[in-house]
């Protein structure tokens, strides 16, 4: 499914990850098979503003805390 006419959408679904690129810019995103507990509960993050006005798109997703994220 591409939303714009130059995104090329790409689902590499047996090493859980999936890019989406356009002319000068590129997202990937990479799944963990780990099963592994957090600290603390997860939070609701929006796209960055860079990233939704280069796409025409929003979202809203929920993540790991940062200091998780990283290890503290």
């Amino acid at each position: 499914m591409n939303v714009t006419p130059n995104e090329k959408v790409k689902h590499k679904q047996d090493e859980l990850e999936l890019q989406i690129s356009q002319t000068q810019t590129q997202i990937k995103l990479e799944g963990s098979q780990a099963i592994c507990g957090t600290i603390m509960p997860p939070v609701k993050m929006d796209l960055c503003g860079k990233t939704s006005e280069g796409f025409y798109v929003f979202c809203k997703i929920q993540v790991v805390t940062i200091d998780q994220l990283y290890g503290g």
